[in-house]
């Protein structure tokens, strides 16, 4: 009787270690843009020197292991990588009133980043998430998904399909998949099209 209560405890704390490392990647990226003429890098965004120096290293395998997802299977690995922890937005820069999607991403659109004074609504919007990739996409969001190592795969690892997403205006929240997942409304379309009025 006392297992299942301890196993409740110990989700909990993991799940609200992970939103304090969140909070921190994600207050980090915007002092990156800071310094960087109001630009946050996306392509390998957590391995970049302006963003390395707020921790003190100068390579992401040196990352201290508590800012990683305590649930992420990053941390079975001797060396763990970040990119199994926490992904970022790639397909952020849809602007059509519509919400949809042309298969081209930020890396594509903007060369490798987001600019800050585009964001839209930054309080609605997320940056960074629980992800199984270094960049999550919008057709990725599926619930349930069993492959850890599926690319650019949102990652529900916390209770009842739950998540944590940083946004853009640096609050950090626990979403489940209804309320994350793109296709299931046009709050969760609004959430991934960052540019969008």
């Amino acid at each position: 009787m006392l297992l299942p209560v301890l196993n409740k405890a110990r989700d909990k704390a993991a799940e609200v270690r992970c939103a304090a490392s969140l909070k921190q990647l994600t207050q980090f990226c915007l002092m990156y843009a800071d310094e960087h003429n109001g630009r946050v890098q996306v392509k390998i965004w957590y391995d970049q020197p302006g963003f390395l120096k707020f921790f003190g290293v100068k390579m992401h395998t040196q990352l201290p292991r508590g800012i990683y997802c305590p649930k992420s299977p990053a941390l079975r690995k001797k060396i763990p990588t970040i990119e199994s922890s926490y992904g970022m937005n790639a397909d952020g820069n849809r602007s059509n009133a519509s919400y949809g999607f042309d298969g081209s991403r930020v890396a594509d659109d903007e060369p490798n980043h987001y600019m800050l004074q585009r964001v839209r609504n930054p309080s609605m919007r997320f940056m960074l998430a629980d992800g199984n990739d270094w960049w999550l996409a919008f057709n990725r969001t599926l619930a349930h998904s069993s492959d850890e190592a599926a690319n650019m795969q949102a990652a529900y690892r916390h209770s009842n399909d739950s998540l944590n997403a940083g946004f853009w205006d640096g609050h950090v929240e626990r979403r489940d998949y209804r309320r994350f997942q793109y296709d299931l409304s046009d709050e969760n379309k609004q959430l991934w099209c960052t540019y969008s009025r």
